[in-house]
């Protein structure tokens, strides 16, 4: 029996309660993913300056949950391999709750993540010498 309590695994068994435990292990991330995307969308759209309707805030949180879907594991994968950690699992929730609360912002940090792209790739292909 695993004995670490972290949200996956609260997830998962929350989930295998409703779910056979194959699909039950495929939905707890993503509802750990969702739901921290949803927890930094909610402290994104209170940085947000311009007033807003419930209607827009809606479809904010809609935006950022799906962008988080699409991009926390390919970027906790990311921030693994960089890292060198044991587990890219422990990077699901801060990797969503972040996309989330950059939200709108993440146009602002294109420039900087293409010039970081550059860079990884420019020093392996040097072989590690700068």
């Amino acid at each position: 029996m695993n004995q670490t309590l972290d949200p996956l695994v609260i997830a998962t068994t929350l989930a295998s309660i409703i779910f056979s435990p194959a699909i039950a292990a495929v939905i707890g991330p993503y509802t750990v993913i969702v739901v921290a995307s949803i927890l930094g969308a909610a402290i994104g759209l209170g940085r947000r300056e311009e007033q807003t309707t419930r209607f827009r805030a809606f479809t904010f949180y809609l935006r950022m949950a799906g962008l988080a879907m699409l991009l926390t594991v390919p970027l906790a994968a990311i921030a693994h391999s960089y890292l060198g950690l044991p587990e890219s699992r422990w990077f699901l929730a801060p990797v969503a709750t972040m996309i989330g609360i950059f939200g709108n912002n993440w146009r602002h940090l294109g420039p900087w993540f293409l010039r970081f792209i550059q860079h990884s790739l420019s020093f392996f292909r040097k072989g590690g010498e700068q």
